[in-house]
């Protein structure tokens, strides 16, 4: 199955999309294609990713849900993440780059490695994208996340300030108090919710 999917990338190439919208709307076809590419994340190596391998591998990553998402078979070795993750982001596959954001959060000894891209991916154009960049930095107790924490809030978006929240919780800054204030006179309810459930969490 490995050699198909690499086979697969090569017949493929520089075709990805033209081939979604002419062969995924089969479901076998579908299914054998996140098959073989399954199989090939889980064993391959940083060495086997050519080129070709890491756009095929990213566009398949892009085609399928999160529960069932190719990248869930990627191994969680941090050198192997932080080289995918370095790659993913240069790319326009905006649907793949998220995951990668969030398991960044998770590096444990690379951590400059990690944040250096995240300070990249924060910039987004996608809010998601952005939003999950700032947790992940917060996860690795970034000196960057008050600052950004304190922008995210200032974009005036719902669910970036609920990451401002979340973000100064996990770094224990003392702004979060006076944002959480912020919080409550804003009104909105899910942000609302969400301070009450990190007040909740600090009683």
């Amino acid at each position: 199955m490995t050699t198909n999917f690499k086979k697969w990338a090569e017949q493929y190439k520089d075709q990805y999309s033209e081939y979604c919208v002419t062969e995924l709307t089969n479901y076998e076809a579908r299914e054998n294609l996140y098959t073989m590419a399954k199989e090939f994340v889980a064993t391959a190596n940083i060495s086997e990713y050519t080129d070709v391998l890491l756009q095929a591998t990213f566009f398949v990553i892009s085609a399928t849900n999160v529960e069932n998402s190719v990248f869930n078979e990627i191994p969680r070795d941090e050198n192997l993440i932080l080289f995918l993750a370095s790659k993913v982001i240069k790319t326009n596959y905006e649907d793949a780059i998220p995951l990668f954001v969030i398991a960044l959060g998770e590096i444990t000894i690379n951590k400059n490695e990690a944040e250096n891209i995240l300070l990249k991916t924060v910039e987004n154009k996608e809010e998601y994208t952005s939003r999950m960049s700032l947790l992940s930095l917060a996860k690795l107790h970034s000196d960057k996340t008050e600052s950004l924490a304190e922008r995210a809030w200032n974009t005036g978006l719902q669910y970036q300030k609920i990451a401002c929240l979340w973000a100064l919780k996990e770094v224990n800054s003392n702004k979060l108090t006076h944002y959480l204030d912020l919080a409550h006179k804003d009104g909105q309810l899910f942000l609302v919710q969400n301070a009450i459930e990190i007040e909740n969490e600090s009683a």
